[in-house]
């Protein structure tokens, strides 16, 4: 951890994103959107000129809708990407939804993973190692 670096709890960035909201007007979908391209635009600089292909894992939560739209900045980057989420697309409500359903309507497959096809998903593992 870098000197200076500093983690918040799931409560603590609740409480900020509630902030942002009421004293200054910032919505949630804003503050999903620049995580996105934050997020993206590290994994960018990471990869360099890697051609993998990326796996992005996401919840059904508003974590779930940064990580949506990261792929979404990373897809328009012209990076090649597997999409999971945990969970159902019928669980993912709000701003999540908003950018998953962007992802859908660029066509992008999105894999449900639950208990019942984690086999799916550690064959692909194993296929890549």
């Amino acid at each position: 951890m870098r000197k200076n670096e500093r983690f918040l709890t799931a409560a603590q960035s609740k409480a900020l994103d509630k902030k942002a909201l009421e004293r200054f007007g910032i919505s949630t979908l804003v503050l999903m959107e620049n995580a996105g391209r934050a997020i993206s635009d590290e994994a960018v600089k990471v990869l360099r000129e890697r051609k993998d292909k990326i796996a992005i894992f996401c919840g059904t939560g508003n974590n779930g809708g940064d990580g949506f739209c990261a792929a979404r900045h990373l897809l328009t980057k012209g990076l090649k990407l597997d999409i999971y989420l945990v969970g159902r697309i019928s669980d993912v409500k709000k701003e999540a939804r908003i950018n998953l359903n962007i992802l859908l309507r660029l066509k992008q497959k999105i894999s449900e993973i639950n208990p019942k096809n984690l086999g799916f998903l550690n064959n692909k593992i194993k296929k890549l190692v």
